[in-house]
C-alpha cells in the first residue's frame, strides 16, 4: 500500500491549525471541558489549558502596557469573579488571570469585552502583545515617546488576517532609547527610537531595527537590520518582518520554529532582501531605509535634546 503526499511534512500543531482556529466558548461551557485540539486552538484566544486538571488561564492583551482606569477595574471584577481575586502581570506587559473553568470562559471574555479589553492573540502562533519601555512617556533620555507606536503596530498586525498563522509566536518590543530597556537583542523586532538630521538639517525621527534575538534553550543575540527607518514606516516595517517569518520560518520542528532560526540560517543579509521585498510588493516606499551607521543626534554636548514628536 502506497501513500499520497499531499503536502510536505509539518508538526501536529500545523495540522491542528489547518483545521480551524475558531471556537464556540459557549458551546465550551455547555460541555464542561475542551478536547485537546480545542486547548491547542484555543491558544489563539489567549486561553491555554493549565497543568492542573479542569483549570485554564487567559492573557488579556495590553499594548504597550497601559490601561484605562476602567480597564483596571474590569479587569479586578472579572478576577475576583473567575479567578480567584488574583492577577499577575507578566515581563511583557500582559496581565494573567489563573484558575479560571471551562464553564465560565465565555462569560469572562464578554466581561472584558465590556471594556475593550482582549485576550485575542494573547497566545498563539501570532504577533503576541507589543511590549515597550516602562519608562516611555517620562524617561529624561527618550528620543521621543514609544507607547503610541508600539500600540500602532499592535493593533495592526492583529487586523491582518493572513498573519493569525505564523510558524511560532512573534515577540516585538519598542525601546525609547540606546539604553533599549525593553530588551531590543532578545526579542523578535526590537525598535530602537533615534533623531538625525535630514538633508536640511531638521530633526527626522525613526528607528534602529533589531531582528532575530530570542532566548531559550539556544539564545541568539538580535541583529541590525537597519539603522535607521523613518518613524512612519514602522508599521509596515513590522508587517514586512512578520511576512519573513510567516513565509520562512520552519514549520515541521517547533524547537526550531522561531524567527532567530531563519536569522541564523539565512543571515541577515538576506533577510534584509526578502524585508525589503515585502515592503516593495505592498507598495511601500523604501527611501530612507540606511544600513550604514548614522550620526544619532539626540544627545549634543552629553545635553538631551527634546524635539516634538507629533
Amino acid at each position: 500500500m502506497q501513500w499520497k503526499l499531499e503536502k510536505n511534512f509539518v508538526s501536529e500543531d500545523e495540522l491542528i491549525k489547518d483545521q480551524g482556529l475558531i471556537l464556540d466558548f459557549d458551546e465550551i461551557a455547555r460541555k464542561g471541558a475542551m478536547t485537546a485540539e480545542e486547548k491547542s486552538s484555543a491558544k489563539w484566544d489567549g486561553i491555554y489549558a493549565s497543568r492542573h486538571p479542569g483549570n485554564h488561564m487567559a492573557r488579556i492583551v495590553i499594548a504597550g502596557g497601559v490601561l484605562t482606569s476602567s480597564q483596571a477595574r474590569n479587569v479586578a471584577r472579572v478576577a475576583e469573579t473567575y479567578g480567584q481575586g488574583k492577577v499577575s502581570i507578566t515581563t511583557r506587559q500582559a496581565i494573567q488571570l489563573h484558575w479560571l473553568k471551562a464553564g465560565a470562559l465565555a462569560d469572562m471574555l464578554r466581561m472584558l469585552a465590556e471594556d475593550s479589553l482582549s485576550t485575542l492573540h494573547g497566545c498563539g502562533d501570532v504577533n503576541r502583545n507589543v511590549a515597550s519601555c516602562p519608562l516611555a512617556e517620562t524617561c529624561k533620555y527618550k528620543r521621543f515617546n514609544v507607547r503610541t507606536i508600539s500600540q500602532e503596530v499592535s493593533d495592526y498586525l492583529a487586523s491582518c488576517r493572513d498573519l493569525d498563522n505564523l510558524p511560532r509566536k512573534f515577540k516585538i518590543t519598542f525601546s525609547g532609547c540606546g539604553a533599549g530597556c525593553a530588551q531590543p537583542f532578545i526579542n523578535c523586532i526590537g525598535a530602537i527610537a533615534v533623531v538625525r538630521k535630514d538633508k536640511d538639517g531638521n530633526d527626522e525621527f525613526g528607528f534602529k531595527v533589531i531582528i532575530g534575538g530570542g532566548m531559550g534553550w539556544t539564545a541568539f543575540v538580535g541583529q541590525e537590520l537597519f539603522s535607521f527607518i523613518p518613524a512612519d514606516r514602522m508599521v509596515r516595517m513590522s508587517r514586512a518582518i512578520a511576512l519573513l517569518f510567516r513565509d520562512h520560518g520552519n514549520r515541521r520542528d517547533r524547537t526550531m520554529a522561531r524567527l532567530k532560526y531563519v536569522v541564523h540560517n539565512y543571515g541577515i543579509e538576506k533577510c534584509r532582501e526578502i524585508v525589503i521585498q515585502n515592503l516593495k510588493d505592498e507598495g511601500i516606499s523604501t527611501d530612507g531605509l540606511e544600513t550604514a551607521d548614522i550620526v544619532e543626534t539626540g544627545i549634543f554636548d552629553n545635553q538631551l535634546i527634546m524635539p516634538r514628536f507629533v
